[in-house]
């Protein structure tokens, strides 16, 4: 019990670089999920253009198809019997407007024959697949006339009821999904995110404070101190083990509780203890480096620089800093030979599958992955040590 208390108190010495790390995840994580926000790449919602619409025909037509435009998009109107068609075509181009609609005189005329099509006259980009999409709006709603018209309704009931069905059609809100037919909010759940982004502070944190606590507890003149105490040699490496993981697991239930707060309002949210089992495996890679860094060094500063080198390097080859879709092929493959790559593999995983498909094998594999890489470390820091008491270094 005293070994342990010692371990744990000495955590003390190492609140500020807690806190720095800390300070870091939350900060950046927020701001992340502010801009990635899933609503804004999962849901396709349909956007006004600015139109330039010239009516020269007075009809009940004319002015239901300009009612219509005014309600979805953003209209200039305009009658004007000299029309400038190399000004029309410089304010497109320009794109001082995005389209003009030109409907002629007779226009009242031209729906009763069907003749629709022909006679308005259209000028848009043809690069934009917006040109395109309003031309077929316009279509679709002077077809919907037509179709009543030719059923024997009068003017305005055609009028009121296409105008009723091409609103409904108009009022757009889809969810993007991907091949899977799940939610597409792999990349951009603010809870996924979270966690992604919080690898790095939670990384840094075991990496930096546990070693140098490791390193701490190594002292000599506390070594001596302990082994006065009577304390068995047994009791003694119990003691710091687990006080390295009680210390270990506070430090991920921290950024596990940021992280629900981050985001608790996402859907994702009821995800968020598979979130945090694949935390808790990243926490073993995590103590697994710091033992292995204390082995190799004795000195604070070292141990912080080394640190710095693998969790930064690690967190920008594996998509945590910058998503592996922006990688090349090589840097991808590369990055499969690091342990963070799973965890961040296995957070994607979680966010992209439904809840009672994510327990297959692949989420097993990534956790079984990083715990090895943490065996990995365990071991070669045991060697390293026992290889320096060997030739007393």
């Amino acid at each position: 019990m005293t070994v342990f208390k010692a371990t744990i108190l000495s955590m003390r010495s190492y609140i500020a670089t807690f806190i720095v790390y800390l300070a870091i995840f939350f900060i950046f994580t927020l701001v992340r999920a502010n801009l990635s926000d899933n609503t804004s790449s999962n849901m396709y919602k349909d956007t006004s253009l600015d139109l330039y619409v010239i009516n020269n025909d007075d009809s009940n037509f004319s002015k239901a198809l300009v009612d219509y435009l005014m309600a979805t998009q953003k209209v200039s109107l305009t009658s004007s019997n000299n029309i400038d068609y190399q000004e029309l075509n410089d304010n497109v181009r320009f794109e001082i407007y995005d389209y003009v609609l030109i409907i002629p005189d007779g226009f009242d005329d031209a729906i009763n024959n069907g003749n629709y099509e022909d006679f308005l006259e259209y000028i848009g980009n043809p690069n934009l697949a917006s040109s395109y999409l309003i031309t077929e709006k316009i279509n679709t709603f002077l077809s919907n006339i037509v179709s009543y018209l030719n059923c024997s309704y009068d003017e305005s009931s055609a009028i009121e009821i296409s105008l009723e069905q091409i609103r409904a059609c108009d009022d757009i809100e889809c969810n993007i999904i991907n091949n899977k037919g799940t939610p597409n909010n792999s990349a951009d759940s603010s809870l996924c995110n979270t966690f992604i982004f919080g690898a790095y502070s939670s990384l840094m944190i075991l990496t930096v404070c546990i070693g140098s606590i490791l390193v701490f507890m190594k002292n000599k003149d506390l070594k001596e101190r302990i082994i006065v105490s009577g304390t068995s040699f047994t009791k003694r490496y119990l003691g710091i083990i687990s006080a390295i993981f009680t210390l270990g697991i506070a430090i991920v239930l921290v950024i596990i509780i940021i992280a629900g707060f981050i985001g608790h309002n996402q859907d994702d949210f009821n995800k968020i203890l598979l979130y945090s089992v694949n935390e808790f495996f990243l926490m073993f890679v995590g103590l697994g480096i710091a033992y292995f860094i204390s082995s190799i060094t004795n000195n604070d500063n070292i141990i912080n620089m080394i640190s710095n080198m693998l969790v930064l390097s690690m967190s920008f080859l594996c998509g945590v800093f910058v998503p592996s879709e922006f990688m090349s092929e090589s840097i991808v493959s590369f990055s499969h030979f690091l342990p963070l790559y799973w965890f961040v593999d296995a957070t994607k995983y979680i966010a992209s599958h439904n809840f009672n498909e994510i327990f297959g094998p692949h989420f097993f594999v990534c956790l079984l992955i990083q715990l090895a890489y943490a065996i990995i470390f365990f071991v070669a820091g045991i060697i390293i040590q026992k290889k320096k008491e060997q030739y007393a270094y």
